[in-house]
């Protein structure tokens, strides 16, 4: 007997009916061997996928991957599900009842805000609604996320209470500050610190110009790699070997590399 996700797989629900049919009985032995933790990593490859295709504007890929991620969110479901801690109705009652209360000037009071009118009251609605006696004055930030993405949340968050620069040049004025104190650092320790500081300074200019800093270095780390092995196919096209070459006729190389490129 065939089951319906065979028939015609257009939605959520097919995708459902399909894992249930993997994790159920005659499913899939590996499937059925997956929990929580063990799906994390999947979550992490999928999404990387999926950002990577959008970097690249790659449509056919964007759909793949976009699929690929929401089958490890439904993969997720399912488990819990099964559990009994919660089914898909619940997590879309909760998603769907966060977006109103986190729109209140399209649901509830309807009006025109601005970009960063309707940020402001977004920080300020998820502040009211998840803090509690104990709770970060910053909020949580999630302990797995990468460095840059924390820095640009803590950011984000301090600047929503009003602790932030006034003006742009002030936000630049603190690079240089943080370079000069990295050259007056004495110690590892403390040049591993203030490094830390410039960081975080770069970040916060990344912010106040509307650039996600992560994406934004692996755009760097991608064009890098690129001409490098660029560098390595003109070198060999010529005869040489780059692993030969000196400091001197590589950068010659690299700044001919970065003129045809850029």
């Amino acid at each position: 007997m065939k089951h319906k996700y065979c028939k015609n797989p257009v939605s959520f629900a097919d995708m459902i009916d399909l894992i249930n049919r993997l994790l159920g009985p005659g499913g899939c032995e590996w499937d059925k061997s997956q929990t929580f933790a063990s799906i994390r990593r999947f979550l992490l490859e999928e999404t990387h996928e999926l950002i990577e295709a959008i970097t690249e504007n790659n449509v056919s890929e964007i759909l793949d991957e976009i699929g690929d991620l929401i089958f490890q969110l439904g993969f997720l479901v399912v488990l819990a599900k099964n559990i009994g801690w919660f089914d898909e109705k619940d997590v879309f009652n909760g998603i769907i009842s966060k977006m109103i209360q986190r729109h209140p000037h399209i649901f509830q009071n309807p009006q025109k805000l601005k970009k960063s009118e309707v940020q402001l009251n977004w920080n300020k609605i998820k502040s009211e609604t998840t803090r509690g006696l104990n709770a970060p004055v910053l909020g949580s930030v999630p302990k797995s996320s990468p460095s840059l993405v924390a820095a640009l949340l803590i950011q984000e968050r301090a600047s929503s209470v009003g602790f932030d620069w006034l003006e742009y040049e002030q936000v630049l004025a603190k690079v240089p500050e943080e370079i000069e104190e990295i050259r007056k650092a004495s110690t590892a320790v403390n040049k591993e610190e203030e490094f830390g500081d410039l960081l975080f300074s770069i970040v916060n200019v990344a912010r106040w110009i509307g650039i996600n800093p992560e994406l934004a270095l692996k755009t760097a780390n991608d064009k890098f790699i690129g001409r490098f092995q660029k560098m390595a196919f003109v070198a060999k096209s010529r005869g040489s070997d780059l692993n030969d070459m000196s400091f001197v006729e590589k950068n010659k190389l690299w700044e001919e590399i970065k003129i045809n490129t850029d």
